[in-house]
């Protein structure tokens, strides 16, 4: 996904709200992403959960995307996730 969202910002000069307008990205199966943050053309955040992991997200933002909207990440560019209940 982060580097759907690369190419999609270098064609449009913009980071898209939602995985939809990612016309060359499709989520894994049971896999939900959601882009939570979308700073013009610089940065962007977004988390992911499975139905198969109740409770866990993983998080990553990047540029002046906010960590806070990317939750778990702390380190931008970084996929992190929380550990499973």
């Amino acid at each position: 996904m982060a580097a759907q969202m690369e190419i999609y910002q270098s064609q449009n000069l913009n980071y898209p709200a939602n995985v939809s307008l990612l016309t060359d990205f499709t989520n894994s199966a049971d896999v939900t992403v959601v882009i939570n943050e979308a700073v013009a053309g610089t940065g962007w955040a977004a988390t992911g959960t499975h139905t198969g992991l109740a409770g866990t997200q993983c998080g990553i933002f990047y540029g002046n995307g906010q960590a806070s909207n990317a939750v778990p990440a702390t380190s931008p560019g970084a996929v992190t996730c929380q550990t499973p209940p």
